[in-house]
């Protein structure tokens, strides 16, 4: 059968040929998504990794300043 001088046939395959470009396309998307949701996640997790670094090297300094502040004078620490 013909609708207005289209082959049925021909519609219909031009039809799934972008409804198979449609899916190949969201598929994409959905994957790209996916990828990005994973980076965002490793970034957060860098950055809680060097908050949690920084943090405990500002309590270690802290913790010397008020060891040195309680020493007697004329008192030093050696280190190795």
């Amino acid at each position: 059968m013909v609708i207005s001088g289209i082959n049925e046939a021909l519609l219909e395959e031009e039809r799934k040929r972008m409804h198979s470009k449609y899916e190949e396309e969201i598929s994409e998307m959905r994957k790209k998504m996916e990828r990005e949701k994973q980076s965002k996640a490793k970034m957060q997790s860098e950055i809680e990794a060097m908050r949690n670094e920084y943090e405990n090297k500002v309590r270690a300094l802290e913790n010397r300043a008020k060891t040195a502040a309680n020493r007697p004078p004329g008192v030093q620490r050696y280190s190795n």
